[in-house]
């Protein structure tokens, strides 16, 4: 019987080195590769390296020479930081896992830096720090009239597909170093919320701010808002007619094509950020849905409107307007009522308004 459990054990164990149990070697390990190159710094050994704007323990030597082992494969940004944040440079890179890959000199410039905070918007008007949500900011090309022609796309800067990125900390703020003169869009992606987008200009040495503060998604569709305009008078609440009531549904930021160019500004000119012979540039704007309508007599009005976070503007002569952000769900309807109050200005006689529409 002892032969036979010795045996049975023994072969046991066979079986578990043959399917590599007990902590053997992972069939499927994670392929790395080596980083190696030059950084051409003054103290090369202050600067901080970062992967994907995550910092490394790893710093470049004396001489600024730099080995970074157990990468991951495949495409990455390794940027070199100095202790300021404004100089460095980021460099897009396809790491080798069978041979090192040589980046060869690195010449860091002078930059900015394009700091904010992540937050999410509550329902009830307060603010929640979002952790660990990661900062996109890619290079805009400007869009430039040259000899009064339809406006053409430019690349203003080399890497313009180079994409910097950050992650918020605890308190939802980021802060992305050494970014190259220019203009950003910067993006911001967080399941179940609304995109958020924001456009910087950073210039050597200046910090450009983008904050975020994202509300929820709301799955696109049709619904209606609907109400009463009302006139606050002496004689008390009237029906008031002739209101225009104005929905605004946020659309996204969008390069589009300018009614007439803007003067190229002087640095830009002498830094040769534009071609030669430009005469204007015209940043990205932002562009807006609204929805306008007119009250009735009996001071009521009705708007189909996209679903989504939107803003009523409500205004009529003579009265102080009103504003209200709402989110309006698909097919839902929602009641706004408005009772507007004369208006009236420090030194100036007030004008006694009357309900629009009455005679």
């Amino acid at each position: 019987m002892r032969t036979v459990i010795l045996t049975v054990a023994v072969l046991m164990l066979v079986a578990l080195v043959g399917c590599g149990g007990g902590g053997g070697n992972n069939p499927n390990p994670q392929q790395t590769g080596r980083l190696i190159g030059t950084l051409n710094a003054a103290n090369p050994t202050s600067y901080k390296i970062l992967l994907d704007g995550t910092p490394l323990d790893e710093t470049p030597q004396a001489d600024g020479s730099f080995s970074i082992p157990n990468l991951p494969a495949g495409p990455h940004t390794i940027a070199f930081i100095s202790g300021s944040g404004m100089a460095g440079v980021h460099i897009p890179v396809e790491i080798d896992p069978s041979n090192p890959t040589d980046v060869g000199g690195v010449n860091p410039v002078l930059g900015g830096q394009i700091v904010g905070m992540v937050t999410r918007q509550e329902e009830g008007g307060g603010l929640t720090p979002l952790a660990g949500v990661e900062v996109l900011a890619d290079p805009q090309p400007i869009y430039y009239m040259e000899g009064g022609v339809v406006p053409a796309q430019v690349q203003t800067r080399q890497a313009d597909s180079l994409t910097l990125k950050a992650i918020t900390g605890d308190d939802g703020s980021y802060r992305i170093p050494a970014v190259p003169e220019g203009s950003y869009v910067v993006t911001v992606n967080v399941p179940g919320l609304e995109q958020g987008v924001a456009y910087v200009y950073v210039s050597p040495g200046t910090t450009a701010p983008a904050d975020f503060q994202l509300v929820a998604a709301v799955e696109k569709g049709i619904g209606t808002i609907m109400g009463h305009v009302a006139a606050l008078l002496k004689e008390g609440s009237q029906p008031l007619g002739g209101a225009m009531v104005t929905i605004y549904s946020d659309g996204l930021w969008n390069p589009v094509p300018p009614p007439g160019p803007i003067p190229v500004p002087m640095p830009m000119r002498s830094q040769q950020a534009v071609p030669p012979g430009a005469i204007g540039i015209v940043p990205p704007i932002y562009n807006f849905n609204q929805f306008t309508t007119m009250t009735a007599k009996d001071g009521s009005y009705s708007l189909n409107v996209p679903s989504g976070h939107l803003q009523i503007s409500v205004w009529a002569e003579g009265y102080n307007g009103a504003y209200e952000e709402v989110t309006l769900q698909p097919d839902q309807t929602l009641t706004k009522d408005y009772d507007l109050e004369p208006w009236t200005d420090i030194g100036i006689p007030p004008i006694e308004p009357r309900p629009m529409g009455s005679k």
